[in-house]
C-alpha cells in the first residue's frame, strides 16, 4: 500500500499498490471496492489529482493503465482520469461523467486512515 497525506485536510489516504487485473465499468469498479471491505472505495476527484502529483509524476505507484476510475467529490458521479495526459477525459458527448457503459477504466482502490 502507498500512503499520501491530503495537504488540505491532513487526512492520510491509503492507495492500493497495484491496479485491479482487468478493466471494469464504473458500477463494477464500485462493487469491486466494496468487496475489499467497507473502508475501500474509488478515489474522489481531488484525491486522484493528488495521487497523480504525488505518485505518478514521481515515478511511483505501479500505474499500468491509461484510464482510471474516480468519482466527483460527493462520490456519486463517475469520472475517468487519463493518467498519461494528466487530466479528466470527457466521454463521446463531451461530458466528464456518465461513463457507465465504458469498461476500459482501471481500478485503484483507496481508503482514508
Amino acid at each position: 500500500m502507498f500512503e499520501i497525506r491530503n495537504i488540505n485536510t491532513g487526512e492520510i489516504l491509503e492507495i492500493a499498490e497495484n491496479d485491479f487485473e482487468k478493466p471494469l465499468n464504473w458500477w463494477q469498479a464500485n462493487e469491486f471496492c466494496k468487496e475489499l471491505g467497507d473502508k475501500y472505495r474509488l478515489p474522489k476527484r481531488t484525491e486522484f489529482e493528488h495521487i497523480y502529483k504525488e505518485l505518478f509524476l514521481k515515478g511511483k505507484g505501479n500505474f499500468s493503465s491509461k484510464f482510471y476510475w474516480c468519482t466527483e467529490n460527493d462520490g456519486s458521479t463517475a469520472l475517468i482520469f487519463n493518467i498519461k495526459e494528466g487530466k479528466f477525459d470527457p466521454n463521446e458527448n463531451g461530458e466528464y461523467f456518465v461513463w457507465e457503459k465504458s469498461d476500459h477504466g482501471a481500478v485503484r482502490a483507496v481508503c482514508s486512515i
